[in-house]
């Protein structure tokens, strides 16, 4: 596909691809680069593998998203749905997806408020230092 990324189970962003035809792919991630003078020590691969699949990685994205606990589902086998209750209070469901042959992704948040009045903040926000980095991994 054009585009590609994963999701936290609250359904923020760990990471956004994309095919880039001077760059090869080009990813925008919370986590950092990793460091090309270590590609060859295999103890460091595996520890940056297993810091991207940390379950403390926060992410980017809607705020809103950031807190609680959150039930993952994929719909198809393939659709990322992120179920985020706060009971008594709200819930809210976000579909994650690329269209075919689209290049951008699309985020759809359904908010099914449980108290009238309640007002929610729908923001995006990063979680380190507010910055992310793109990363263009070689052809």
């Amino acid at each position: 596909g054009i585009v590609s990324g994963t999701v936290t189970p609250n359904g923020r962003w760990l990471s956004l691809g994309i095919s880039h035809p001077v760059h090869g792919r080009v990813v925008l991630s919370d986590a950092d680069a990793f460091p090309d003078d270590q590609r060859l020590e295999q103890g460091a691969v595996r520890a940056y593998r297993a810091s991207l699949a940390s379950p403390s990685r926060k992410g980017f994205g809607l705020a809103l998203l950031a807190s609680g606990e959150a039930e993952a589902f994929l719909v198809e086998d393939s659709l990322p749905l992120a179920v985020l209750d706060h009971p008594g209070y709200a819930r809210f469901e976000t579909l994650t997806l690329a269209p075919r042959g689209r290049t951008g992704a699309l985020q759809s948040l359904i908010d099914l408020r449980r108290r009238s009045g309640a007002a929610f903040r729908v923001h995006p926000a990063v979680d380190r230092g507010d910055t992310l980095d793109a990363h263009m991994i070689s052809k």
